[in-house]
């Protein structure tokens, strides 16, 4: 099985991110997306708090779930989305660690993880590299 993993805040969920996900649905079959709900303040001075950034995420989540039952996980991203995208590779690299947690919560054993795909902005996928 291949599994795609997308992270991120997603303030908000835009049609980039949509992209991003379609992408990662073509090439895998599951995907897990973490989101995290830090508050933004973007250049316009438009504050986005940690509480609209939950509201309309489960929205979200609810809508995609719906749309692609079994097939993709939105999952809370705690500590952050990135920590848990590591989390999960450590997880299936060793077959340990509280990554496998998240997977078995999910009912997926780490063990039928073929091969893992990072989906991410090309910038961002430089960071996950260097940890790799």
């Amino acid at each position: 099985m291949k599994l795609g993993l997308i992270g991120g805040g997603f303030k908000p969920f835009t049609t980039g991110h949509f992209s991003l996900l379609a992408s990662a649905l073509s090439q895998s079959d599951i995907v897990i997306v973490f989101y995290g709900l830090a508050g933004r303040s973007k250049g316009s001075g438009y504050v986005y708090s940690r509480e609209m950034s939950e509201q309309i995420f489960q929205i979200v989540k609810a809508a995609i779930e719906r749309e692609y039952s079994g097939r993709v996980f939105v999952e809370l991203g705690v500590p952050t989305p990135i920590v848990k995208i590591y989390q999960v590779l450590e997880a299936v690299a060793k077959g340990a660690g509280s990554g496998v947690q998240i997977l078995n919560d999910l009912g997926i054993a780490p063990g039928d993880i073929d091969e893992v795909a990072v989906f991410s902005a090309p910038d961002d996928l430089t960071k996950y590299e260097k940890h790799l």
